[in-house]
Formats: structure tokens, C-alpha cells, sequence
């Protein structure tokens, strides 16, 4: 208990210092207040829908090619969109800060089950994905997305190398992988390279 304290308070004042910088860096092209303010609007409802089924789920042991085509999503104006996806909260937290401040949207999920779902309804353009959660563990959780979505961007997030599951979770096409604990500013130049790429 005394741990998830430390942790907690580490993480506020970590935001508390985020927060800061990104107003002395008002100002910047494509940064206003007035869009900050709406994606800080919150829709609880999207974080709540259920898993309608896993059919369809590919092959784990089968190599994973990249289509010629983009795989259908519903199509929404606006900023580009992050998906983050583990059960620690304070990681959640800090990463959703990190991204908001730079002029992203993101949807944030504790557990696969609801990231799975949303994906099938909303536009995600990358996805970060914890590699060990309690209801699905990682690469389950990808081959759904792979499932439903062949081309969109994921890294995982492990706090730990387990050899299989890297190599089943680069067979589905993951080429980026940040051990906990991760420097978060390596976090933010990376996601942000691969969506300005």
C-alpha cells in the first residue's frame, strides 16, 4: 500500500511539472488552449463497452505481412489518436498527460477487452499495449486488433522479456518494445516520430 502511495505521489508531481512546461510552451503551432480543453473533455461511456466475441482471432504462430491497403476504420476528424492500454493507473495517467499536452487524443483502458471494442468503432492511429494485464494478457489482445485492424501503428510495454511472447508479438508486427521502468520522454519522440512519419 505504502508503495502504490510513493508511486502515486511520484506521478502527480511528475504531472504537476508536465503541466508547467506545456503552459510556457503555449504558443506552439498547431498547440491552443481551446483544443486542450476539449480533449480533456472526457466520454466515460467509451471505456465502458463490452467485447462482443473474439472470432476471427489469427494464428499466433503465423507471420505477420502487412497489407497493401488500409484496413477499414470509421473515419473522424481531428487530431491523431492514442490508444493506451494497462492496468497500472499511474502509468495510464502519465501517459495520457504526456499526449494531451502535445495535441493528441487518446482513450485509455485498464484492461483489452474495451480497447478491443472501441478500436472496432473509433479511429486509433497508434496503440500502446502492455504486454501482461489480468483479463487478456497482450498478445491476446493483439491478435484481436489484428483481427480487426492489420495496419495500425502498436508498441508494447513489458515490464519483463519473455521471449515467446516478443517473438509472437513481432509476428504480428510490432516493432517497437519499451521495458518498464521507460523514460517517458523516449516514449513521447517515438510516438510522435512514427505519427509525423
Amino acid at each position: 500500500m505504502l508503495y502504490m502511495l510513493i508511486i502515486l505521489l511520484i506521478v502527480l508531481a511528475a504531472l504537476f511539472i508536465w503541466r508547467r512546461a506545456g503552459t510556457k510552451r503555449a504558443g506552439r503551432p498547431g498547440e491552443t488552449q481551446e483544443g486542450l480543453t476539449s480533449l480533456n473533455n472526457r466520454d466515460a461511456r467509451e471505456n465502458e463497452r463490452p467485447l462482443a466475441s473474439r472470432a476471427g482471432v489469427a494464428e499466433e504462430d503465423r507471420a505477420y505481412t502487412p497489407p497493401t491497403s488500409a484496413a477499414p476504420v470509421i473515419e473522424e476528424n481531428g487530431p491523431p489518436t492514442v490508444m493506451i492500454v494497462d492496468d497500472q493507473t499511474a502509468i495510464r495517467m502519465l501517459l495520457r498527460e504526456v499526449f494531451e499536452l502535445e495535441g493528441l487524443r487518446v482513450f485509455e483502458f485498464s484492461h483489452g477487452k474495451s480497447a478491443v471494442e472501441t478500436l472496432k468503432q473509433k479511429r486509433v492511429d497508434y496503440i500502446l499495449l502492455d504486454l501482461k494485464m489480468p483479463d487478456m494478457d497482450g498478445i491476446e489482445v493483439l491478435t484481436a486488433i489484428r483481427a480487426h485492424n492489420r495496419t495500425v501503428d502498436v508498441a508494447m510495454i513489458t515490464a519483463y522479456g519473455d521471449p515467446l511472447k516478443l517473438d509472437a508479438a513481432r509476428k504480428l508486427g510490432v516493432t517497437t518494445f519499451f521495458t518498464k521502468p521507460f523514460e517517458i520522454d523516449d516514449v513521447k519522440q517515438s510516438v510522435l516520430a512514427r505519427l509525423n512519419g
